[in-house]
């Protein structure tokens, strides 16, 4: 059953950002691996490393908002990895830990502010269904 994604939230340290646009991710992958032989008939692979990827997601950006002000003070004074969670809009989860990279704000005539927020990801991530 699909779900909508009105209602989903992200949240860094248990600070939620106002005023989600959208979001995406994360993009997890698995590296692979070339082992093919001069003896093989065919190309083979195996799995490399597993990487946690990155989320993305957009904001109605508010530089007096305090949600916001954490998030680029946490761009700028990041050295360690800290816990997110994304909660659906069914109450089922996805959590890990990361850390943000990336914090553009743009804007245009007519239009509100938005922010640009990416966070890689650190570590696994593990998802919850809703109880």
């Amino acid at each position: 059953m699909a779900i909508t994604a009105n209602g989903t939230t992200i949240s860094f340290d248990g600070s939620v950002p106002q005023d989600l646009l959208s979001i995406s991710g994360p993009t997890f992958s698995v590296n692979t691996i070339d082992v093919t032989s001069m003896s093989s008939t065919r190309r083979e692979f195996t799995s490399g490393q597993y990487d946690s990827g990155e989320i993305t997601f957009e904001i109605a950006y508010d530089p007096g908002s305090v949600t916001h002000k954490a998030l680029v003070t946490d761009i700028d004074a990041s050295t360690a990895a800290t816990v997110w969670f994304i909660t659906f809009s069914d109450n089922s989860t996805c959590t890990g830990t990361g850390f943000i990279t990336a914090f553009s704000s743009s804007g245009t005539l007519d239009d509100k502010l938005t922010a640009s927020v990416s966070v890689k990801c650190t570590d696994t991530i593990a998802y919850a269904v809703a109880p």
